[in-house]
């Protein structure tokens, strides 16, 4: 048996530049994946309404810095009894999409006694469909969103209920995260994550898409702005997708050291959804579990319904709300145990 012979000075050299040459490629991912999370801008502080007329006001208020550019369903949306009720839900659209999205819902829920606010997600429900407004949406618009609603929602109701879908879930799971005047919180397919990005790579995308310039890309590329509902728009923000992730990865973070503040959460999520990351959300359900005090519930539309992303929209192709609706308003109005 003889000695190993160390390696010839030319081999020696080339491992060398390769593994330099791995470097160089793995650094910038990293980078972007250890770039720290900048959540301390989310942080929020509740000032409810104290009566009715306040909270009317406030509502006005909502679309005040956009009026004039709203298209004729772009707008927030209030159905009310003409006073303080014993029940208000606050429902949340999804990204790109308007109010009028949850208009047949709300009118639902209106009919069963509840006061109905429907708000719009800032740079949303633009008359110009291809307004390029949506790419300066930012994470901390979402979360001062969400605190006012709830705020309003207090002088409009006794016991508030926040509901959501899609980016709406996740801007519903934020409220839930923070405040404890939520009765409760319904969590609709929340984009914690996509389905195109493996959940490992959903930070350093990210991070990718905060840093590099902004892109816009459309839902459909067959159909382009000739996509269908009207209130909606047709192309999707590298630079907002990238800020709903900044409110996922700081809800996360919060849930995996305490419970949501909300009094009772339920998770809803759709078997079939080819838009969210299904798996993130059972780990922020997990987290909630671990260190909740509030009641935790979830519920899954089966794979076998063949339902969208989007179950609430009933302008949507092949859309299912007559099984859908019962079950959700069931679901909502369900007293919590």
């Amino acid at each position: 048996m003889t000695d190993a012979q160390p390696l010839p000075k030319k081999r020696r050299r080339g491992w060398k530049m390769v593994l330099i040459v791995l470097i160089v490629l793995l650094l910038p991912t990293l980078f972007l994946y250890l770039k720290p999370l900048n959540s301390g801008a989310l942080a929020v502080s509740g000032r409810p309404a104290q009566t009715y007329a306040e909270a009317l006001e406030r509502v006005k208020g909502l679309d005040a810095k956009d009026a004039g550019r709203l298209g004729p369903l772009g707008g927030t949306l209030l159905l009310t009894h003409g006073k303080k009720t014993d029940k208000v839900v606050v429902l949340l659209h999804g990204y790109t999409k308007s109010p009028h999205e949850f208009e047949p819902l709300g009118k639902l829920l209106f009919a069963q006694g509840y006061n109905v606010l429907i708000p719009r997600l800032p740079h949303h429900g633009f008359d110009d469909r291809m307004t390029t407004e949506q790419a300066n949406l930012t994470a901390e618009e979402i979360a001062t969103l969400a605190n006012e609603v709830v705020d309003c929602a207090q002088g409009l109701g006794s016991h508030v209920t926040v509901a959501g879908l899609s980016a709406g879930g996740l801007t519903t799971a934020w409220a839930a995260q923070h405040r404890t005047d939520i009765e409760k919180a319904v969590i609709m397919s929340p984009a914690f994550g996509y389905k195109a990005v493996a959940t490992p790579l959903t930070r350093p995308a990210m991070n990718a898409y905060l840093t590099l310039p902004n892109s816009f890309k459309w839902w459909d590329p067959k159909l382009e702005d000739r996509l269908k509902p009207d209130t909606c728009y047709p192309r999707w923000s590298t630079h907002a997708l990238a800020q709903l992730l900044r409110l996922s990865f700081a809800t996360q973070q919060q849930a995996a050291e305490h419970g949501p503040a909300a009094h009772a959460v339920l998770v809803i999520t759709n078997a079939n959804d080819a838009s969210v990351n299904n798996e993130m959300t059972a780990r922020v359900v997990e987290s909630w579990r671990k260190n909740a005090d509030a009641r935790i519930a979830v519920f899954e539309f089966p794979a076998s319904m063949g339902l969208d992303h989007d179950f609430i929209d009933p302008e949507m192709p092949q859309q299912q709300t007559s099984a859908v609706y019962p079950k959700l308003l069931e679901l909502i109005t369900k007293p919590n145990r």
